[in-house]
């Protein structure tokens, strides 16, 4: 365990600071529309009605076990007025032989020149473990031209399976963002689920021309944390029925950032129940 652990650490901070690397020379172009994201008090919580949905793999080590993980995560988000809007996660991933979801919503204020203020409720479970838990937070967003910093911060009640009881504790999640560009952001964070903390760093480019007519990115995370937790994985996300858009405009205008996570906490697990 300690040297697939170390292998795994190793290779999701390598992805993470290749994929850096390689982004050094996109961060220097200039940004699609031409000129720097002007900030604008006027504009709505939510720009229209929009989506997106994010196709994923990667690989994941916890206390459960080790093995591939596979996914798919969508949102639609609805403005509510002028300065409210409503968005609805939907997340399944297969981790190793297990089924992952999660059905999740944000209830917000944004003004995008300034930043977010919302709650944010979600149940999720795995099929095999019968796993569940559900949260409930408070959620921010403050920007400052090119710097995101956002959190959520709250309470979930953690269901174990075989009789291992639940288990009613603090849920947090932090994040520091910068946007090299318009199109292209890296972002180093924190964890705290499951009672088990982690670091996380991710990055996401745009591309020039999108798929389907609709906006394409490609991004990749890595966490790596307590228990000997860590993961690693990459996709695409396509974004849908909002334009033409740089990336900064679509984190700012049209939907908040889609809350996402497989770890299984094994402490209190009664394994022959789980996995018979």
């Amino acid at each position: 365990m300690a040297t697939r652990y170390s292998l795994l650490t190793s290779t999701a901070i390598a992805t993470i600071l290749m994929l850096g690397t390689s982004s050094v020379s996109l961060a220097a172009d200039p940004p699609v529309d031409g000129q720097a994201y002007a900030l604008d008090d006027n504009l709505p919580a939510v720009s229209g009605l929009n989506g997106k949905i994010a196709v994923y793999g990667g690989y994941q080590d916890d206390e459960v076990g080790d093995g591939g993980v596979f996914g798919l995560l969508g949102s639609v988000s609805v403005p509510l007025g002028h300065r409210y809007g409503f968005q609805a996660d939907a997340q399944i991933a297969a981790v190793e032989d297990d089924l992952f979801g999660r059905l999740g919503g944000h209830l917000f204020w944004r003004n995008p020149a300034l930043g977010l203020l919302g709650i944010y409720g979600a149940v999720e479970g795995y099929d095999d473990t019968n796993f569940d838990a559900c949260r409930l937070a408070a959620e921010g967003e403050v920007y400052f031209d090119r710097v995101t910093a956002r959190i959520m911060a709250g309470i979930e009640e953690v269901d174990f399976p075989g009789g291992g009881g639940s288990d009613l504790g603090a849920f947090g999640v932090a994040d520091l963002a910068y946007y090299f560009n318009d199109d292209l952001k890296a972002s180093v964070g924190y964890r705290h689920m499951n009672d088990t903390h982690m670091a996380a760093a991710g990055i996401e480019y745009q591309l020039q021309n999108g798929f389907f007519g609709s906006g394409t990115s490609l991004f990749a995370e890595g966490r790596v944390g307590e228990n000997d937790y860590a993961a690693a994985w990459a996709g695409v996300r396509l974004y849908l029925g909002a334009g033409q858009k740089t990336l900064i405009r679509r984190h700012r205008e049209d939907d908040p950032g889609a809350f996402d996570e497989t770890n299984r906490r094994a402490e209190r697990f009664c394994f022959k129940c789980a996995f018979d």
